[in-house]
């Protein structure tokens, strides 16, 4: 009963919440998949090798960190072939996403903020992307609450304030 914190994974193992957090189907990894990112060799095959994956296990969330800023997108479909972090979004909501949710949560505390345009001015993935909804490089950390096995809510939390950035709720009814 009551929600499931991923950072409570340990501690609640067991009382009835984890059966919400195993509904879902998550993904972790460093660097993100597709995002507002330097457009580079590295990023390209993370898109080539993980998102046919995502897509074959059906993943609903893939959380990332490394780039110094926070950035989630709209559910999207990979890029062109000039860029393939270029995601272009498949709907503008997230009520049973059709492919994998992407968030990049990596300025928790870092030593420096990253930019929107790492790969330099004129480049397809400079200061957004089409699937981009909401950006911030300020200093934050993400909060994600599986209530049970068809809601999952992520929070993006200011540090210096704990004031929530950014929210949003995806339903799968799976």
């Amino acid at each position: 009963s009551g929600e499931f914190y991923a950072s409570d994974a340990e501690e609640t193992l067991g009382n009835g919440n984890a059966t919400a957090a195993r509904a879902w189907d998550k993904a972790n990894l460093k660097a993100g998949a597709k995002s507002t990112t330097k457009a580079s060799q590295a990023a390209d095959e993370t898109i080539k090798d993980f998102v046919p994956l995502f897509d074959k296990y059906s993943v609903d969330l893939y959380a990332a960190g490394h780039w110094h800023y926070y950035e989630s997108l709209w559910p999207a479909a990979k890029g062109n072939e000039t860029c393939l972090s270029c995601a272009e979004p498949t709907q503008l909501t997230f009520e049973e996403p059709k492919v994998t949710v992407h968030v990049t949560t990596g300025n928790g505390g870092p030593p420096g903020k990253d930019t929107f345009c790492e790969s330099g001015s004129g480049s397809p993935d400079c200061d957004n992307i089409p699937a981009t909804r909401m950006q911030t490089n300020e200093f934050s950390y993400g909060r994600l609450v599986a209530h049970n096995a068809t809601h999952l809510t992520f929070q993006q939390i200011f540090n210096i304030n704990g004031s929530v950035f950014d929210e949003f709720v995806v339903v799968q009814s799976k």
